[in-house]
């Protein structure tokens, strides 16, 4: 990277975090360690928000979630993007307004990338009421998947947030993608 590579993403990194309210933000190789100093980072700023405690265990839960996904989907990828072995995690939670935005990025094989496509758009049709049912239904039938929950965390990020759960790809190469998700708390 040039020095001006490093001045602009310097720079670009300074006015987004002026721009957003940056309340916590990670990058980097994520594994068990650095996931439980994430929480307990987190943990610790959100308790010391000005905000209603209805408010910080909603956005505390929908957090934590976020992270565990993040940790389990990251590191069970074992996708080498870029010549990196290691599992690349992106995590930030920002404030804007009253509201609070949890993003989440990892690196994600494109052939994983239809199922979790139709797994988002399916809970995002549902009304409240449909996304607590399934939850139950999943939870009364057992029904999870190798990587632990048939889909639990995202119906409980939805059951917690405001609005629909948004998501992009951004292609890397033919096998992989980075998967930007991100959800919205509203006071």
């Amino acid at each position: 990277m040039s020095k001006k590579d490093i001045s602009d993403f310097g720079f670009d990194i300074h006015r987004k975090i002026q721009k957003h309210d940056v309340v916590l933000a990670f990058a980097g190789d994520l594994d068990q360690k650095s996931m439980n100093t994430l929480i307990g980072n987190a943990n610790e700023k959100i308790n010391s928000l000005d905000i209603e405690v209805n408010l910080k265990k909603k956005v505390y839960h929908v957090m934590v979630e976020c992270i565990e996904n993040l940790y389990r989907h990251t590191n069970k990828s074992n996708i080498k993007v870029q010549e990196s072995e290691h599992p690349f995690a992106v995590f930030t939670l920002m404030k804007e307004d009253k509201n609070y935005y949890l993003t989440t990025g990892n690196y994600i094989a494109n052939e994983d990338i239809p199922k979790l496509k139709e797994m988002i758009d399916s809970i995002n049709k549902m009304d409240i009421e449909q996304k607590k049912q399934q939850y139950r239904e999943i939870l009364k039938n057992k029904t999870f998947s190798e990587k632990g929950g048939a889909g639990l965390g995202m119906i409980e990020i939805a059951i917690r947030s405001s609005g629909e759960l948004d998501y992009e790809f951004k292609t890397i190469d033919e096998q992989h993608s980075f998967y930007i998700f991100q959800t919205k708390i509203m006071n």
